[in-house]
């Protein structure tokens, strides 16, 4: 970085290494700013996660009981239970099924940027960590 600091592009890296290097070692939050629509709110975003872990549960609880039937499951059991359920696509297909409109990009990153940006949100943050 030193023998090309005039260039354009190593001070606008240096300016981000700076920015960041601030921010973790002062714990400051970081300044997320995605678009997402508008109608994904947090009340209904976390109304959107309970119901797609809800649908993990089940899928879960499902195939243990398709692993094994009456009797109680093991690690290994849980492990490939758990495996088996994708849990990206469960939040692709509630996020569909609530009816959040569908934008260019696929429906995970746009809950991804839902996250990013609501997590910041203390009160919100806080909700999800007491559920």
């Amino acid at each position: 970085m030193t023998k090309f600091e005039n260039d354009k592009d190593v001070k606008e890296y240096k300016k981000v290494i700076e920015l960041n290097y601030k921010r973790l070692f002062r714990f400051e939050l970081p300044d997320f700013k995605f678009e997402y629509p508008h109608e994904f709110t947090w009340e209904a975003y976390t109304t959107f996660l309970k119901l797609a872990y809800e649908k993990f549960r089940f899928d879960v609880y499902n195939k243990l009981e398709s692993l094994c039937p009456g009797s109680q499951a093991k690690d290994d059991d849980m492990k490939v239970a758990i495996n088996d359920c994708n849990l990206t696509k469960i939040k692709e297909d509630v996020f569909e099924k609530l009816g959040y409109p569908k934008t260019d990009a696929k429906s995970a990153w746009t809950i991804m940027k839902t996250y990013l940006n609501h997590i910041t949100d203390a009160q919100w943050h806080h909700s999800i960590i007491t559920v």
